[in-house]
């Protein structure tokens, strides 16, 4: 029960939730306190998501080995994550979100909007 941090909660329905009440997604994962929200989010391009991941991973300079570790997983499923085989799930997401920001500022500039 993901209402109750029992369980996580699956990126649709974060994304459905972010729509209906008009707030940044960062905002509901606890990562902003800024919470309105302009524009609706789109449905998920798994590609785009893959293609961020793996980017952001080699930008980082972290082998898939190593990111997989950070963020407790295997490393063949973060190789599904970066192939576009399975959506990465809310609690990887949250443990990528909590890198110190300035890992990640030479990865910004490389991301894909889709």
């Amino acid at each position: 029960m993901w209402e109750y941090r029992r369980d996580l909660i699956p990126l649709k329905r974060l994304i459905n939730l972010a729509n209906i009440y008009s707030v940044k997604i960062d905002y509901l994962m606890n990562l902003s306190d800024d919470r309105k929200n302009t524009k609706m989010y789109n449905d998920i391009n798994m590609q785009v998501v893959a293609h961020n991941l793996c980017t952001l991973r080699e930008s980082l300079n972290l082998t898939q080995d190593k990111i997989a570790q950070i963020i407790h997983v295997s490393r063949s499923t973060w190789e599904s994550y970066e192939q576009g085989r399975v959506l990465i799930t809310t609690i990887p997401l949250d443990v990528i979100a909590h890198i110190p920001k300035h890992l990640l500022l030479s990865f910004q500039s490389s991301l894909t909007l889709g």
